[in-house]
């Protein structure tokens, strides 16, 4: 019981996590960056972009760190879920 509620847990926090960055990147193309909306996605997203960012190179115009945020938390969840199903009670 405790288990699933954790894994489901880790699971939902990173699928809500890719969910905001989506939703970002496309409130990027149509909304000004001042918008409440977008201002509230940027503060959720930013500890996870900022790392995305970090690790991706440079690349002009374009930028590929929402990619590497996705990827990264699709690594996280399969690590959270393993390590959870690794625990004894």
């Amino acid at each position: 019981m405790v288990k699933e509620v954790l894994v489901n847990f880790g699971m939902l926090f990173c699928d809500i996590m890719s969910m905001a960055i989506f939703i970002q990147i496309l409130m990027s193309w149509f909304v000004a960056p001042g918008h409440r909306v977008y201002v509230v996605l940027d503060s959720v997203t930013r500890p996870v972009m900022s790392i995305a960012k970090k690790i991706t190179p440079r690349t002009g115009m374009l930028d590929f760190s929402p990619i590497v945020a996705f990827i990264g938390l699709e690594i996280v969840k399969g690590i959270w879920i393993f390590m959870i199903g690794q625990i004894v009670l």
